[in-house]
């Protein structure tokens, strides 16, 4: 069980890698401001894990920074010497004190990541629309309750993590992400799973474990390139006959639910590796059945 886990993990952070590391190999990474500014057209700056206050005045002199990592700070405000970095693709200021994102977040029109997590940010300006070109989003461990709908506009957008807010739910307009590949709605106040998320066409990964969800929808069949679903401690009883049809699905976990038993149609998983019912209650009879239905697969009860 132990070793299944930490393959969970591994599969939903491989994602946000890039988003904490900078590329040595393509750009030499500078750990100063002093450093930085030494250099010749430097693009690649980490101050992470200083305890600072404030960004160094300094900062406002590079010009042509791509990667800025300013995690693990002790930032209140979003410092104007920031918004001066307008060629940024990648911005880490994760482990903060923010307590908002500001309008004009806009100005950063060529990022492709950014890292918001681990502060205390409850509202996500409509401005976020103009990063056109956004792929990875990480808004997980704040304080949020609502999304704006003109997050639709990021149409680029893959990954959307929001784990670990007070969201209980998600704009209509979510379905309009149509290249979005994995969601992370995890830990947060969830009653229903929203048909909408179904239109979610290339969505791959869905993670909303720790709600209060009571069921999956029939349409959750229209999740066709589905690969993995978590969905462990909600309150699910049963899951609908269509899940049979999610054949890319290779991961299912659903431990600490009132699960009792499993339709039929999940002998139609065939390429189902991990199915995870720790925690449910379960008979010894169905227990046997769903082995017997799924020869390839491991099952944890």
């Amino acid at each position: 069980m132990i070793r299944t886990s930490i393959a969970i993990l591994a599969l939903f952070s491989v994602y946000s890698g890039y988003a904490q590391n900078a590329n040595p190999i393509k750009n030499p990474v500078y750990y100063s401001v002093k450093d930085a500014l030494a250099a010749k057209n430097p693009t690649q700056l980490n101050l992470r894990d200083r305890h600072v206050f404030t960004l160094p005045p300094d900062m406002d002199k590079l010009k042509g920074l791509t990667f800025l990592n300013i995690m693990g700070n002790n930032l209140e405000h979003w410092d104007e010497v920031l918004f001066n970095q307008t060629k940024l693709e990648v911005l880490n200021i994760q482990g903060n004190l923010l307590k908002y994102i500001p309008e004009n977040i806009s100005v950063f029109k060529q990022l492709i990541k950014l890292d918001v997590s681990d502060n205390d940010i409850a509202v996500i300006p409509s401005s976020i629309e103009k990063l056109k070109k956004l792929q990875y989003l990480y808004l997980s461990q704040n304080a949020l309750t609502s999304l704006p709908s003109t997050l639709k506009n990021c149409s680029n957008l893959e990954v959307l993590a929001l784990d670990d807010n007070q969201l209980s739910y998600l704009p209509q307009e979510i379905s309009e992400l149509k290249k979005l590949k994995q969601l992370n709605i995890g830990r947060n106040q969830f009653k229903e799973f929203d048909n909408n998320w179904t239109g979610l066409d290339y969505l791959e990964d869905l993670n909303i474990e720790y709600n209060q969800l009571l069921l999956f929808p029939e349409d959750i069949s229209h999740l066709k390139r589905l690969k993995t679903i978590i969905a462990d401690y909600n309150k699910l009883k049963d899951l609908p006959d269509t899940i049979g049809e999610l054949q890319q699905l290779t991961l299912l976990s659903l431990s600490h639910n009132n699960i009792s038993k499993l339709p039929e149609s999940v002998a139609r998983l065939s390429g189902l590796k991990t199915l995870i019912l720790t925690g449910n209650p379960i008979a010894e009879a169905e227990k046997a059945r769903i082995k017997k239905a799924l020869p390839n697969c491991q099952v944890y009860f």
